[in-house]
């Protein structure tokens, strides 16, 4: 074998190596996209080299195959190294000592096998109910033992049985979306444990969690891609937990399923499927992100502050729109408002944090005969002190 030939060999081969390396590094971190950047010149140098290889010719019609061909192989190493657990990836967190080693990434099976295993009292459920959500003593500190120490949660406990809407109130620094992050997995805990519907996730990180946590954020551009289509976007949320593979994303039975679902928000987006989300309004994306969210079963929906960066209108759309899709698909909802009218409106339950803790808890017909200064009263009773965040009160 020729001199060039080996070099050409062991170029391929190291362009593969490096592939496989960079696809267990975007496993890790929960994923990547090749196409951007220094990516778009590797995988393009990969595919020629590997190409040149298995094809060389002089023709632009053979070099043209082999550059196809190489893509291909290129491709189907990452799908090989991003489906493979060569490794214990490391949970998500904002410090050091929030990173704890992960356990393998659970499948399906995996899910299904552990489920029941942690036995846990309802607490204040009524009995009968099935529990979908007890996090039990959690806390969380930022930047422990400096003097920029906060302790973010402090022993927090919560519980919500299976198909109740839970509403979220509390002033800035009330740990809102630190409890948020945590049960997402974005952020793990100190110390205390997170059950969901009998799984323990205490340890799991976000992508880990993904087949039963879905989440909207307060953003509309983050829960959403703005460089691809509405139909590309709702093809990601509709494969989340599942494994992925060398497959088409999209075929005619998906696509007419997502001009269905879109159907539902009455926006004309059913028509629209092949416009890139970036053309939306916030609105519209947000509107988007939420059917995303709900468009595969999931355990829980965690809703954070989702209509706060909206107009008035629009968010007054974006909130009954939550309440109808939450209502048909009869989701175990948590929603974070920082809207004392919001959290009293809308769901069937209202907790309002305090300092890392649970201060309140209101529901049934304690909960339907109140207002928002009722709320104020209460509070005041239950800590002796008054609320002195304006956003809250004007809310």
């Amino acid at each position: 074998m020729s001199t060039d030939r080996l070099s050409l060999i062991a170029l391929a081969l190291s362009n593969g190596i490096v592939a496989l390396a960079g696809a267990l590094f975007a496993q890790s971190q929960g994923g990547a996209d090749v196409s951007m950047g220094i990516g778009t010149i590797v995988i393009g140098l990969a595919a020629v080299i590997i190409g040149e290889t298995i094809l060389p010719g002089r023709s632009i019609a053979i070099a043209t195959l082999g550059c196809i061909i190489g893509a291909v192989l290129y491709r189907m190493l990452i799908a090989v190294g991003l489906n493979t657990d060569f490794h214990r990836p490391q949970g998500a967190g904002s410090q050091p000592r929030h990173r704890c080693l992960g356990d393998d990434r659970p499948c399906h099976t995996r899910i299904q096998a552990i489920r029941g295993a942690t036995p846990w009292n309802l607490g204040c459920c009524e009995e009968g109910d099935l529990l979908m959500l007890k996090a039990k003593d959690l806390r969380v500190t930022f930047h422990p033992g400096t003097p920029m120490e906060n302790r973010a949660l402090r022993g927090l406990d919560l519980t919500i049985p299976s198909g109740e809407f839970v509403t979220v109130i509390g002033s800035n620094g009330a740990g809102k979306s630190t409890m948020l992050n945590a049960l997402s997995g974005d952020l793990l805990v100190d110390s205390g444990s997170i059950v969901i519907d009998d799984v323990d996730v205490t340890r799991m990180s976000a992508w880990q969690r993904s087949e039963l946590v879905a989440r909207v954020f307060q953003d509309p551009m983050a829960g959403t891609c703005e460089a691809l289509t509405i139909e590309e976007n709702l093809a990601l949320a509709w494969r989340r937990g599942e494994r992925r593979g060398l497959r088409f994303a999209l075929n005619r039975e998906i696509q007419d399923t997502f001009r269905e679902k879109l159907s539902i928000l009455e926006l004309g987006l059913e028509n629209r499927l092949q416009d890139r989300m970036g053309l939306l309004s916030g609105g519209q994306r947000q509107a988007v992100s939420l059917l995303m969210a709900s468009l595969r079963p999931s355990r829980i929906l965690l809703l954070d502050e989702h209509t706060a960066a909206l107009d008035p209108k629009t968010a007054a759309f974006v909130l009954e729109l939550t309440r109808r899709i939450v209502a048909d698909s009869k989701l175990t909802t948590m929603m974070v408002t920082h809207s004392m009218r919001q959290a009293l409106t809308y769901g069937s339950r209202t907790v309002m944090l305090h300092e890392g803790r649970v201060m309140l808890d209101v529901s049934g017909k304690e909960r339907a005969g109140m207002d928002v200064p009722d709320l104020l009263q209460l509070f005041e009773r239950t800590r002796g002190e008054a609320i002195a965040d304006d956003a809250l009160l004007l809310g």
